[in-house]
């Protein structure tokens, strides 16, 4: 079973994932069209007691439908990771909204479903507060909650 702060984590790098899938997916579809406008030309020998020569052009149509079978299994790879990314960012609110004080919430959120650097979450929170916030006190104020979070279960 995975925990919330795993499933914070998971909100934050499947962006990564995502963007890796997409990039392959162009790609794919990059090399298929190319592959697609290729004409093969091939000299074969037959005909006449195997001296004869015979010109021989075609599509590579078995590289490139091996390219379509992965480009399929991209695509679906990126559709399962969109609806485990759509889950985990539901959960994740539905666990954020518990959590008190609305500063230590908005620290968790900007960090995790944001994907903000600590830096950035500092300054955000200094914006949005009027108070200071510093990159090393954000971290360890939620390295904290969530230490504290596992020793309550």
């Amino acid at each position: 079973v995975m925990t919330e702060k795993e499933n914070l984590e998971k909100c934050r790098c499947v962006d990564a994932l995502i963007c890796d899938l997409d990039r392959r997916i162009m790609k794919t579809e990059q090399e298929i069209e190319e592959l697609s406008a290729q004409t093969v030309v091939d000299t074969v020998k037959g005909g006449d007691g195997g001296i004869q020569r015979f010109k021989v052009e075609g599509k590579p149509s078995s590289l490139i439908e091996k390219k379509k079978i992965l480009l399929e299994a991209r695509i679906n790879k990126l559709k399962k990771t969109l609806t485990e990314k759509e889950d985990a960012i539901n959960r994740a609110y539905s666990f954020l909204d518990e959590v008190q004080p609305a500063e230590l919430r908005m620290m968790l959120q900007y960090y995790y479903i944001d994907g903000l650097s600590w830096s950035k979450v500092a300054r955000k929170l200094e914006k949005a507060t009027g108070k200071s916030f510093s990159k090393a006190g954000c971290q360890i104020r939620c390295m904290r909650f969530f230490e504290k979070l596992g020793e309550e279960k």
